[in-house]
């Protein structure tokens, strides 16, 4: 593995003070959460622990409507005042939505279903990125509540495979432990955490060290992008060996955005890493 230095890119304050905030909301609206009982039988968490498949593919998620819609209406309402320049086309997001299927939008979101809301996009004449952001960050709360009451510590320790153990997503974000330098990938769909190998690619699974690289920042010692150079794939890593006392992940991830940019000039991507953002 090998190490390249960029030089770091500032983040206008206003943005990460709107990160903090939603960080904020979403923690109020995930207190708020009540869900029913979750019940695994033998089969499904067989399939899980064994066949690796995430719980999202084996459980049905619970009926939310209700709550979906009052978040999507929170979260509108928080966005417009906070980014004032994108109020019309949250309200013409609404408006737009309103008339769609609101359990098929629940399910697309549960899926992160990209071509479902390119579709709807388009067909009515929307911003994709802004109708993503507002339906993720409405359903996100009960995402998490529900993947919080199935997460098992053999999950944390023991799944180890690229994709979130709970909703199947891909990371949008990864850190060093402070402790033992152990690799944690985070899900940027359900908030949930993972251990995964150090020396591996999360996309693609390449562990030949040779393509695999590191491009630090100059003047910081816990900003970190992981490239690999066989699938042309990033994930930003976050050194807690360093010292650093990391924040909410999602703000992190939002502190972070220099690294997406820096990582895309230099030619990579991480779909999982787009999803979430609204700059």
């Amino acid at each position: 593995m090998s190490g390249e230095t960029r030089n770091q890119i500032e983040i206008p304050e206003e943005l990460l003070r709107f990160y903090n905030q939603l960080a904020v909301l979403q923690d109020e609206m995930y207190a708020k959460v009540k869900l029913p009982e979750i019940f695994a039988g033998e089969n499904e968490s067989r399939q899980h622990h064994e066949a690796k498949k995430s719980w999202v593919q084996l459980l049905k998620f619970p009926e939310i409507t209700e709550g979906f819609q009052q978040n999507l209406r929170d979260i509108a309402d928080f966005a417009k005042e906070s980014r004032p320049q994108i109020r019309e086309q949250i309200e013409t997001i609404m408006i737009a939505i309103s008339n769609e299927d609101i359990e098929e939008i629940i399910e697309k979101t549960l899926w992160l279903d990209a071509h479902y809301f390119e579709n709807l996009s388009k067909k009515k004449n929307l911003s994709a990125g802004i109708l993503v952001f507002l339906v993720q960050n409405a359903f996100r709360p009960y995402l998490r509540a529900w993947g919080q009451s199935l997460m098992k510590p053999q999950d944390v320790e023991q799944w180890l495979k690229p994709y979130c153990p709970i909703c199947g997503q891909k990371a949008s974000l990864s850190r060093l432990r402070s402790g033992n330098g152990g690799r944690m990938l985070f899900c940027g769909h359900c908030s949930s955490e993972w251990q995964y190998r150090h020396l591996f690619c999360p996309h693609c699974e390449n562990q030949d060290p040779m393509t695999l690289n590191i491009i630090t920042i100059e003047g910081d010692d816990v900003d970190q992008i992981y490239t690999c150079e066989k699938c042309k794939g990033y994930l930003k890593t976050i050194n807690e060996k360093q010292g650093q006392s990391l924040n909410n992940m999602l703000v992190e991830s939002a502190r972070t955005f220099f690294l997406d940019i820096l990582a895309e000039r230099e030619g990579y991507s991480n779909p999982s890493a787009d999803r979430a953002q609204l700059n």
